[in-house]
C-alpha cells in the first residue's frame, strides 16, 4: 500500500511539473493593483544602454525643457517595475502597461556631479509619488552629469600631433582649446588646471564646463587626458643646432693655438653648460626656420635657475616648443687647423632621457 501512495505522489509531482520532459515553466508573477502599479513603481537603467552618452540630459538641465522625456522616449532607456504591499510581487512593466502610463515632471535632483533624473508616473489615470525624496519618492535613476558632459567633450588628435607636450603644458591657456572638440554654440570650457606626465608624454586638463547662456551657468567639471602629443624623437629631424661667436670664443682661447688633433677627453672634462646655451639653435617647421634661444626660468623646486629654450617668434602657434635644459654627451673632438669638431648627442630634454640622432658641431676655434 506504501508503495501505491508513492507511486501516486510522484506521478502527481510530475504532473504539476509539466510534460514528460520533466521541464518545468515557472509561474508569471502576478501583476499588482493599479495602485500598487503606481505608488510601489521603481525604476533602472536598461541593461545594454549607454545612457550616460544616449541620454538627453542636456536637453533636460542646460534648457530647462523636459518635453520630449515622455513615457515613449523614457522607456528606451529605463525599465518600471512594481510590486504589492508585502514586495513579493515584482513585476516589470509591459509594453502594454508603459501604453497606459505617462511621465511628467521629468527632473534631475542632486549636487555638482552625481544625483538622480526623477519623474512621475501616471498609470491609467492614477497618479504617482511626486516627492523628491530618495527612499519613498518618485521613481528616479542615477546619473554623473559630470560624466555625461565629459562625453560631450572629445580630443582633438590631429591637433595635438602636431605639437610638443612641454611646451603645451608650459602654455595650457593658449593651446587647451584647440585640442578639444565641442559644440562652440552651447559651451564654453574653463581651463583649471594642468598636469603632465613626462613618461606618458601626456598632459590632463581640469575643465569647468559652462553654459554658453551669457551667465556662464555651471554644468560640470570633468578632466580630460591628452596622450597624442608629437614625440621628442621628433627633434631629431625638425631641430638643428651650429656653433656661434660665443662658443668659437669659448673653445678658441683653449684649442686655437694648439697643434692638431684629438681633443676627446679634453672636451668632455668640460661641462657642456659653459658652452652649449651659447650655440645657435632653430626648429624647422612647415618649411620654416623658427629661431630660439636659451632663457632663464626658475627650476620647478624653485631654488635655482635653468635654461629653457623658447622660439624667438611671438607668434602664440609655436609656442609648443620648449626645450628644458637640454643636455648632451660628447662622443669626440678632433682639431683641424682653426676648426674643432664635437661629434655629441641629445640624451636629456625636459626630464626626460631621449635616444637623440648623433650631430656634429663645427666650431670656428676664434682668437678672444
Amino acid at each position: 500500500m506504501r508503495k501505491i501512495i508513492i507511486a501516486a505522489s510522484m506521478a502527481l509531482l510530475f504532473a504539476a511539473c509539466g510534460n514528460d520532459d520533466n521541464s518545468f515553466t515557472p509561474t508569471p508573477p502576478q501583476k499588482p493593483s493599479d495602485e500598487e502599479m503606481v505608488m510601489r513603481a521603481v525604476a533602472s537603467w536598461k541593461k545594454g544602454v549607454d545612457y550616460q552618452s544616449g541620454f538627453d540630459f542636456d536637453t533636460l538641465y542646460r534648457l530647462k525643457d523636459n518635453s520630449k522625456f515622455t513615457a515613449t522616449y523614457l522607456q528606451k532607456f529605463v525599465n518600471l517595475s512594481s510590486s504589492d504591499i508585502d514586495g513579493n510581487k515584482h513585476y516589470t512593466f509591459t509594453p502594454a502597461d508603459w501604453a497606459n502610463t505617462t511621465i511628467s515632471d521629468v527632473r534631475y535632483i542632486g549636487g555638482s556631479s552625481s544625483g538622480r533624473i526623477a519623474f512621475t508616473i501616471t498609470y491609467k489615470g492614477r497618479k504617482g509619488k511626486t516627492s523628491d525624496n530618495s527612499i519613498n519618492g518618485s521613481p528616479s535613476v542615477s546619473f554623473d552629469k559630470n560624466l555625461y558632459y565629459r562625453n560631450q567633450i572629445s580630443i582633438n588628435t590631429a591637433e595635438a600631433s602636431k605639437l610638443y607636450m612641454r611646451g603645451t603644458y608650459e602654455h595650457a591657456d593658449v593651446f587647451y582649446t584647440s585640442l578639444l572638440k565641442y559644440d562652440e554654440d552651447k559651451f564654453v570650457p574653463y581651463l583649471k588646471g594642468k598636469y603632465r606626465d613626462n613618461g606618458t608624454n601626456s598632459l590632463r586638463f581640469s575643465i569647468n564646463l559652462v553654459a554658453k547662456d551669457g551667465h556662464d551657468t555651471e554644468l560640470a567639471n570633468f578632466d580630460v587626458t591628452i596622450t597624442d602629443f608629437k614625440s621628442l624623437s621628433a627633434l631629431n629631424d625638425e631641430l638643428t643646432i651650429a656653433s656661434s661667436t660665443k662658443v668659437g670664443e669659448f673653445f678658441g682661447k683653449r684649442y686655437r693655438n694648439k697643434t692638431d688633433g684629438d681633443y676627446t677627453a679634453a672636451v668632455k672634462a668640460l661641462s657642456p653648460q659653459l658652452w652649449f646655451n651659447n650655440v645657435q639653435m632653430g626648429l624647422i617647421r612647415d618649411g620654416r626656420f623658427i629661431d630660439m634661444y636659451a632663457e632663464k626660468v626658475r627650476s620647478e623646486n624653485g631654488n635655482y635657475n635653468v635654461a629653457a629654450w623658447i622660439p624667438n617668434s611671438g607668434s602664440a602657434k609655436y609656442l609648443d616648443i620648449y626645450l628644458l635644459e637640454p643636455r648632451i654627451e660628447v662622443s669626440s673632438a678632433k682639431k683641424t687647423g682653426y676648426f674643432l669638431n664635437i661629434t655629441y648627442k641629445i640624451t636629456y630634454v625636459n626630464d626626460v632621457a631621449v635616444d637623440g640622432k648623433e650631430r656634429t658641431l663645427n666650431v670656428h676655434l676664434i682668437e678672444p
